[in-house]
C-alpha cells in the first residue's frame, strides 16, 4: 500500500471519528434538553406535600438539570465552533432554553411560570459552563506543565 493511500485512509478514519464525536455531543445535548422539557411539562409532577421541602427539591432540580444542560452545551459548542464562539453560543442558547422552559410552563395545567425558576435555571447554566471552563483550564495547565518537564 502506498504512503498516499495510507494517508487518505487515515484522514477518512479521523473525519469519521470526528463526525461521530460531534453527533454524540449534540445528541446528548438534545436528549438533555428534551428530558428537561418533558419533565417540566408534566401537569401531574409533584415533589412532596411538604411546602418547604417541595420548594427545595424543585429548585435543586432546576439548578442541577441546567448544570448538566450548560455543561453539555459548552462541550458541543466549543468542540464544533472553537472555544470563544462556542462559549458564547452555549451560554446564549442555554439561557434562551431556560427562559423558554419556564414560558412553556404557563400553558401546562397545574404549572406556572416563575421568575425565581428562571433565575435558578440561569444559575445552573452558568455553573455548568463555569465548571467546564475550570476543567479546560486545568487540562491546559497540566499539558503545559508536562511540556515544560520535557514530555512529548
Amino acid at each position: 500500500m502506498s504512503d498516499e493511500r495510507i494517508m487518505r485512509s487515515t484522514v477518512r478514519r479521523d473525519r469519521a471519528s470526528e463526525e461521530r464525536r460531534m453527533l454524540r455531543d449534540w445528541g446528548l445535548l438534545l436528549a438533555c434538553s428534551l428530558a428537561i422539557f418533558f419533565i417540566n411539562t408534566r401537569p401531574d409532577l409533584k415533589t412532596t406535600d411538604d411546602r418547604f421541602w417541595g420548594h427545595v427539591i424543585a429548585q435543586a432540580g432546576h439548578l442541577l438539570s441546567h448544570v448538566v444542560l450548560g455543561a453539555l452545551a459548552w462541550r458541543a459548542a466549543t468542540r464544533t465552533f472553537g472555544h470563544h464562539l462556542g462559549y458564547w453560543l452555549a451560554y446564549g442558547a442555554s439561557v434562551v432554553h431556560a427562559i423558554v422552559d419556564e414560558w412553556v410552563q404557563m400553558y401546562v395545567p397545574t404549572r406556572n411560570a416563575n421568575i425565581e425558576d428562571v433565575l435558578y435555571n440561569i444559575a445552573g447554566v452558568s455553573l455548568g459552563i463555569a465548571l467546564m471552563e475550570v476543567w479546560r483550564w486545568r487540562a491546559e495547565r497540566q499539558a503545559l506543565r508536562h511540556r515544560r518537564r520535557g514530555g512529548s
